[in-house]
């Protein structure tokens, strides 16, 4: 066990220094704005700032780079090249000042020969990082900012001829002190400790040290550098304290062998004529510091880790290219946002035939996508259904429907108990019979929902309803509604009445040999009550019984199939918590829908709330899978769906409209991506009237009054 933990932590450290080193390859890369000849002689060259900071308000840590545009596309790709999961986002200048308080600020600078290395992140046990990001953690989180920036350009080669050339006189058997100067730290560091009298061998053996110290210093690109250090608070005292702590975070670089950072705190004019440089990233060539790629790599690198700096802002989702073969057609989804390039997301008509899948916790936008969908949808002059059990997504789409579009629209609300619009749930196409089973069969499934069958009801209970529904079903014309089966159990002369209209051999038998026969537990007088008591609340209810108890349906959802196949233009089926309006037969729906043309919209928040049956429909009949953030439990099971682009993590973390989404795009499946999702669109007070207008004249024409569909029930129910 010591030796797999050990293990362990040596492969964690080089992780950690190859997650550096890219940052060094990020700074060799803008060699290329080093400019040559006569240009760079005249202007010099470019200078760059990198800045890690804590706002006046807020707790988080940014980092920050900033650059001459002419360089925007360069350093994006040096970014991108060394860091391929770093989102970049361009952003206004932020703010560290308390305006009504105090400043404090310091240079850092070398103490010591500045053509020997500090320590860097080589030799440390630690990520650098960390300790200067624990000094930013100790900011309030208002009123009080901090910033460390470093300002750099390619210089001279001075300090890597002049490191060069120490080591060669090393080799030429020239003495330390004469290396680095006769006075000086260094001097006295060396006659206290190595004495005046030492043999050959060992000089040359501690100057070979040496050597590799200067050659460590040579062996990589040099940078001119400016590194600034400011702390703003309510007073003197607290800004001055946040300084030394950031200063301090500087000690951890010190090299015995080789150089060290010394902190010159300024004040007076010194102080505001440096937070002007720090406001104006202003190069100075008064404090230079000479630092390779590794020693400005130490300083300043991208966070390794959440754990290792807490408060830094972090990407909390990664982000994937869309596909080069984007739909430029059909309706749009939403926008692919990576590495700073945009491009408008849409599905093919064709694409969308095998359905379209949504999940996401509540306000992660799965209602604000559905309802630009749908808008979309409408102003093509698509059919349309929308299936929602809040109504807040159709209170949103109805203000939004064109003028022109408004004799189309039926809206049902079943609260708008005045005016009940009819839906029959037994009514059937006579040319085929055939649908009565398929009636009573999803019938069943309903209550297996509702009142979980399986428990409260039982193959004696299927048997009476399944023969109940069926006899109603046989003469439609003396009664064929919910209210009807209910009749037909409790009203004898009403059930003989339909028995002598039958023509169905097996239902007659059931009545007569083996109901009206049956004595015990299972005779009719017991069963009844057992049975009805499931109706009631339907029947019961003041405001489904006028919708359900209705002889004819206001409208015939199944029309389009009297059409040839060639010409049913496609329907969009829109289904917000899909779970609590669908049964079994939705695996049916989703694999056969497709030749009626009728493509499924279907959302919902938690895979918990689908049976395994569903489940398993669902996830093998859809073509286009999106999702928003979800729970910990959704994302293991939905990790799969997007793996190896996306993991668990990123589902649990994507921010609210913001989503992952598989595309099928020309019957293929594409990689995941990331889409922004649009919000809702906002209605103004004219398309409020228009709304109202709408649901007026849908009333009009598909529901009645309340008081006339009480009545024919009750006419009805005196007939026999």
């Amino acid at each position: 066990p010591e030796t797999a933990v050990g293990t362990q932590k040596v492969d964690e450290r080089e992780a950690l220094k190859n997650f550096i080193m890219q940052m060094e390859q990020l700074l060799n890369g803008l060699v290329q704005t080093k400019k040559k000849g006569v240009a760079g002689k005249l202007w010099g060259n470019p200078s760059f700032a990198m800045e890690i900071a804590s706002h006046n308000r807020g707790s988080e840590i940014f980092f920050y780079i900033a650059f001459p545009k002419i360089y925007e596309s360069l350093l994006q790709n040096q970014l991108h090249g060394s860091f391929p999961e770093a989102k970049i986002e361009r952003v206004s200048d932020y703010n560290i000042f308390n305006v009504e308080g105090a400043t404090a600020g310091a240079l850092v600078l070398h103490s010591g020969s500045e053509i020997l290395p500090i320590k860097t992140y080589q030799k440390l046990a630690a990520d650098p990082l960390e300790t200067i990001t624990s000094a930013f953690s100790k900011i309030k989180e208002y009123g009080e900012g901090a910033a460390l920036q470093i300002v750099l350009r390619f210089g001279s080669e001075n300090t890597k001829k002049h490191a060069h050339s120490a080591a060669q006189k090393l080799k030429e058997g020239i003495s330390r002190k004469e290396v680095l100067g006769k006075t000086g730290f260094w001097s006295v560091f060396w006659d206290i400790f190595s004495g005046k009298k030492k043999s050959k061998d060992q000089r040359t053996a501690y100057d070979e040290e040496l050597a590799k110290l200067f050659e460590e210093k040579a062996g990589k690109t040099t940078f001119e550098c400016n590194v600034r250090i400011l702390a703003s608070a309510a007073s003197t005292e607290r800004a001055d304290a946040l300084l030394k702590n950031l200063g301090a975070s500087f000690f951890q670089f010190t090299n015995p062998e080789g150089s060290e950072f010394k902190i010159k705190e300024l004040g007076g004019k010194a102080l505001r004529k440096l937070v002007e440089r720090f406001s104006f990233r202003l190069f100075d060539e008064n404090h230079v510091l000479n630092l390779n790629v590794e020693e400005i790599a130490s300083v300043y690198h991208l966070p390794y880790s959440k754990r290792a700096a807490p408060a830094v802002r972090t990407l909390k989702a990664r982000e994937a290219a869309a596909p080069i073969n984007l739909p430029k057609e059909g309706i749009m989804l939403g926008v692919s946002s990576f590495r700073g390039e945009e491009r408008p997301v849409h599905i093919k008509k064709e694409d969308r035939e095998r359905h379209f899948y949504i999940i996401g916790q509540t306000g992660t936008g799965k209602s604000s996508l559905m309802h630009n969908m749908i808008i979309q949808d409408i102003q093509q002059g698509n059919g349309v259904a929308v299936v929602d059990p809040h109504g807040d997504l159709i209170g949103s789409v109805l203000p939004l429907i064109p003028e022109e579009r408004a004799e189309d629209v039926i809206y049902f609300d079943p609260g708008d108990a005045g005016h009940p619009i009819g839906l029959n749930m037994l009514e059937f196409d006579p040319r085929f019979p055939e649908q009565r089973s398929l009636i009573v069969n999803e019938l069943l499934e309903i209550f297996n929902k509702l009142f979980n069958m399986s428990i409260a009801g039982g193959p004696m209970f299927e048997q009476y309803f399944r023969n109940a529904a069926m006899l109603v079903m046989e003469d439609p014309e003396s009664g064929n509604t919910l209210l009807d089966i209910e009749r037909v159990l409790t009203d004898k002369s009403f059930r003989d009445h339909k028995l002598s209209r039958s023509k169905n051999i097996v239902v007659e038998t059931f009545w007569r040999q083996i109901a009206e026969k049956a004595g015990g537990e299972q005779s009719l007088a017991n069963m009844v009550p057992y049975i009805v008591s499931k109706f009631d609340t339907f029947l019961a209810n003041e405001i489904m019984r006028p919708i359900i108890a209705q002889e004819h349906s206001a409208f015939n959802i199944l029309s389009r199939t009297d059409k040839p196949q060639t010409e049913r233009g496609a329907f969009y089926l829109y289904i917000d918590e899909f779970q609590n309006v669908t049964t079994k037969s939705i695996a049916t729906i989703l694999s056969e829908a497709r030749k009626y043309k009728l493509n499924l919209i279907i959302a919902h928040q938690f895979i918990g709330q689908l049976e395994e049956e569903i489940k398993k429909a669902v996830f093998g009949n859809v073509g286009s899978i999106l999702s928003f953030r979800i729970g910990s439990d959704d994302a293991e099971y939905m990790e799969k769906q997007f793996q190896p682009v996306f993991s668990a993590q990123d589902l649990l973390n994507i921010d609210n409209f913001n989503a992952y989404l598989k595309l099928l795009i020309d019957g293929q499946t594409s990689k995941p991506f990331n889409i922004k999702t649009p919000p809702y669109r906002q209605a103004t007070a004219d398309n409020t009237q228009t709304a109202e207008r709408i649901k007026e004249l849908s009333r009009s024409k598909y529901s009645r009054p309340r008081e006339e569909v009480e009545e024919e029930i009750r006419k009805r129910h005196q007939v026999l």
